[in-house]
């Protein structure tokens, strides 16, 4: 994505830094614990502020058995490029933040 010159976007995860990557059938987050999520599991993906900063951003995928994922501190560069990859993935969007880039 834009600021690592890889495919990848830098997050934090369950306390744990690590990098999601947005593939053609899902996303995988590397790192411990590493998780992969399909598309066919994802029920909806929001995309929130990360309390009072502006500098970053959260993305929670909602999945179908009610689990929320949440990938946060992801710089707000990112966001145009992950909003276009989950609207180009055909994913419910619940709400897009309100950020401008």
């Amino acid at each position: 994505f834009r600021n690592t010159q890889t495919p990848a976007v830098g997050c934090s995860y369950k306390a744990a830094a690590g990098y999601l990557y947005p593939l053609e059938r899902g996303l995988i987050y590397v790192h411990k614990p590493p998780v992969h999520i399909r598309f066919d599991e994802i029920t909806s993906v929001n995309f929130a502020r990360s309390g009072s900063t502006t500098r970053s951003f959260d993305f929670e995928i909602e999945i179908k058995n009610s689990q929320v994922h949440t990938f946060s501190s992801i710089d707000k560069a990112e966001y145009n490029r992950l909003f276009e990859y989950a609207n180009n993935k055909k994913l419910r969007i619940k709400n897009k933040g309100n950020m401008v880039c």
